[in-house]
């Protein structure tokens, strides 16, 4: 129920009571609450609290409205979304209901407690989910894990996370199986019309496994953006720019409300998503 646009006030707090129970249980436990909520468009999907993303499915019922606006605007009825770095599944379950029955919708997680929550979440749906990540080649590499709480800064990489914050977050080694964009492609013959790449720093790599893909196949691109000066990472003005000058690809972004085109920066990107469309598309 919605007051002038907002959760309705007991509800709204008995939401906060349920947040701030889920910040004691981690504090003591060093666990997540695993609690069923609603998106905005009213589909049910678990949560673990007091997670970052899910702490806003709670309370807002939506996270990234960028992206969302975007696989809102171009993904269409009967195509296949590819959602890598699914974390719980938010934007696959957004995905699948653009597509409907007659698309397809598959959701790659390599955080084994992520992964979990998110077969639970698509286990009732045609979603296909894989515990991959995805790389730049099939293989086997040491994944960062920072807790369930932290999922959402999981990587091959040091932390996406401004300094202030690193110290909080405790990191453990586990080795994930990888595979490229490419290689599944082939593997599944499902080609992709729409790929959004949320991967904390991973981006250019598996942009370089899915060369055939997006020089064959032309899906649109949606991409996370951010430079936080982490090691070995590629900066995302390099990323922008291998994709116009090696692939063709146009970036937009969302500024006041609507979708324009986006001019590369000079200097560092603050964190968001940018749309790519084939050049030959517009």
């Amino acid at each position: 129920m919605k007051v002038s646009g907002r959760l309705h006030p007991a509800r709204y707090s008995t939401k906060v009571a349920l947040l701030l129970l889920s910040k004691a249980w981690e504090r003591l436990t060093g666990r997540c609450i695993l609690v069923p909520t609603t998106t905005f468009w009213g589909e049910s999907m678990w949560i673990t609290l007091p997670e970052a993303a899910s702490t806003e499915i709670l309370l807002k019922g939506r996270i990234d409205e960028v992206t969302a606006s975007f696989i809102s605007q171009f993904l269409k009825e009967g195509q296949t979304f590819f959602d890598v770095g699914a974390h719980l599944g938010y934007f696959s379950l957004l995905a699948l209901r653009r597509v409907g029955e007659s698309g397809r919708v598959v959701a790659f997680e390599p955080t084994p407690s992520s992964f979990s929550v998110l077969k639970r979440n698509t286990c009732n749906t045609s979603i296909m989910a894989f515990p991959y990540a995805v790389w730049r080649q099939r293989s086997t590499l040491p994944f960062h894990l920072y807790g369930q709480r932290f999922s959402a800064y999981n990587s091959f990489f040091a932390p996406r996370v401004a300094q202030m914050y690193a110290h909080r977050l405790r990191c453990r080694t586990v080795e994930v199986a990888t595979i490229s964009i490419d290689e599944f492609v082939v593997d599944h013959k499902l080609p992709p019309d729409m790929i959004k790449i949320d991967a904390e720093s991973a981006e250019l790599s598996i942009l370089e496994g899915a060369q055939q893909t997006l020089h064959q196949i032309r899906p649109s691109l949606i991409v996370e953006v951010g430079d936080l000066s982490v090691e070995g990472a590629a900066s995302s003005a390099f990323v922008v720019d291998y994709l116009q000058s090696q692939h063709r690809y146009t970036p937009f972004e969302w500024n006041n409300g609507a979708i324009r085109r986006h001019i590369r920066k000079t200097d560092r990107y603050e964190a968001g998503n940018l749309l790519f469309l084939p050049s030959e598309s517009l």
